[in-house]
């Protein structure tokens, strides 16, 4: 078996990366197994956590979470609506709708973590995408994420549906910029050589090669 990653469009590790402090970003349709309330839940639970003495947390007046994608399912959408709400998050979440692929990249330019909630996936684009233009992600361990994003070193997981946890792995990435300038280190070395069309072909052409000299 050869394993080779989708390729991610070129457009991606060209992004001109200006992070803005505190700025979370979900991308992907609102439907019921992406759990986008989660990720509101967890936002919530991240603004009440304690500050403790040598924290620095000047990005929570600054935090904010960006949903880029079509609501398309009625159920999810009032879920969604009703976190924000209940949580009292109306200034702070930003329901973008679908964008355009120009707001996309501007958008992945100036968030500082990617976030997923999902309940399943396979291998989400996103993840690839977010890697591509060297932003870390904080992702529910499910599916295919954890072949995608090593814990500690490119990015952090939490198991699904387990809000506490995501929040504590939203705010240890969000008050460690050491952290966090490590892991987009790494992500950019590792995106570009596991994503990029350039990559993606070599290694399909090296497997072709490698089939051939046997016969």
């Amino acid at each position: 078996t050869h394993f080779i990653e989708n390729p991610i469009g070129q457009e991606f590790f060209h992004v001109p990366r200006s992070p803005e402090t505190g700025r979370l970003l979900f991308v992907g349709t609102v439907v019921p197994r992406k759990r986008v309330q989660d990720i509101v839940a967890a936002v919530a639970q991240v603004l009440n956590m304690p500050e403790g003495d040598n924290a620095n947390v000047q990005w929570k007046s600054d935090l904010q979470l960006r949903i880029a994608g079509p609501l398309v399912d009625a159920g999810s959408e009032a879920l969604l609506r009703s976190a924000i709400e209940s949580t009292g998050l109306q200034r702070r979440v930003n329901l973008l709708g679908p964008v355009s692929q120009s707001q996309l990249l501007d958008e992945y330019a100036r968030a500082q973590i990617l976030v997923l909630a999902s309940k399943e996936e396979t291998a989400p684009q996103v993840i690839a995408q977010a890697m591509a233009c060297g932003l870390p992600t904080v992702a529910s361990a499910v599916g295919g994420i954890p072949a995608m994003v090593r814990e500690g070193e490119t990015g952090l997981l939490f198991p699904f549906s387990d809000t506490k946890v995501f929040a504590q792995q939203l705010f240890r990435l969000l008050n460690d910029s050491q952290l966090r300038k490590a892991m987009e280190t790494r992500i950019i070395l590792e995106g570009r050589e596991r994503f990029h069309p350039d990559s993606v072909a070599a290694q399909t052409v090296s497997v072709y090669r490698e089939i051939l000299s046997r016969h």
